[in-house]
């Protein structure tokens, strides 16, 4: 069962309030002001409104979004909480995409490197106490390099301390 909007009454007042106003962005405590809420309604109201965004720990809108937002809720009257945290995850989820395919076209390094250790150093990668030298040829070789010297880090820890610190 959908909470009540015990604002909506109160609608018109709040858009003229909102368009009376020069600011450009609205945190948490300004939607308390204008809606007449608590704190925690207030923040709940923010974060599921279309087009609020996160500045640090604080959640905002801009003056523009939230005008249209309560134009399109004055004509249909349906408050839906759950659209504006859709499409945040929608947004995040696609970025994910985006970013693994763009590191799927980069990263062309055997499955076998997973398991390597510290005597299994690509060619053209040095280790010594207080030196890497890595020679390569190219962006593909540079990355497969240090991908794999990073595999080595990580598998064979305590070995590369050892030699590394003594």
């Amino acid at each position: 069962m959908p909470v009540p909007v015990t604002w909506f009454a109160r609608l018109p007042d709040i858009v003229a309030q909102i368009e009376a106003t020069e600011q450009a962005t609205f945190d948490r405590s300004w939607i308390e002001m204008f809606f007449d809420l608590r704190r925690t309604a207030a923040g709940k109201l923010l974060k599921g409104i279309p087009g609020a965004f996160q500045a640090g720990p604080m959640w905002m809108i801009h003056r523009r979004e939230l005008l249209l937002w309560l134009y399109r809720f004055r004509s249909d009257g349906v408050w839906r909480p759950d659209a504006a945290r859709r499409e945040r995850v929608a947004k995040v989820i696609e970025e994910g995409r985006k970013t693994i395919a763009q590191t799927r076209e980069i990263a062309e390094v055997s499955p076998k490197v997973l398991a390597f250790g510290i005597d299994e150093l690509p060619g053209g990668v040095s280790l010594l106490r207080g030196e890497l030298k890595v020679s390569f040829n190219g962006f593909q070789d540079l990355f497969t390099k240090l991908f794999t010297f990073a595999q080595i880090l990580a598998n064979d820890e305590v070995r590369l301390r050892s030699y590394l610190d003594s």
